[in-house]
Order: C-alpha cells, then structure tokens, then sequence
C-alpha cells in the first residue's frame, strides 16, 4: 500500500472516530471497553497457552 493510501485510510479513521465520539460517546466508550476486553481475553488465552506449553 502506499504512504498516500496509507495517509488517506488514517485521515478517513480518525475523522470517523471524532464523529463517532461526537454523535454517541456512550456507545463509543462501550465499543473501545469491548475491544479492550477481547484483546485482553485473547493475552490470557495466549498466557495460560505458553504457561501449559512450559509446564509440561
């Protein structure tokens, strides 16, 4: 992808996150608490794998 591609898709993603953000912060804070959660999730999930793998 190109730096211009690259530079309009970011300008194009932050100016929906503002307006997400403007238009319902409510459901804006709730969609980055559920992303922030299954990512967390997924950590665990990778953590307890590698503490299984090594434990034998």
């Amino acid at each position: 992808m190109s730096p211009r591609t690259k530079k309009v898709l970011t300008i194009i993603l932050v100016a929906f996150a503002v307006y997400a953000v403007y238009s319902d912060p409510t459901q804006a804070a709730e969609a980055v608490r559920t992303v922030f959660d299954a990512l967390m999730t997924a950590l665990g999930s990778v953590g307890n794998f590698f503490d299984q793998l090594l434990s034998g």
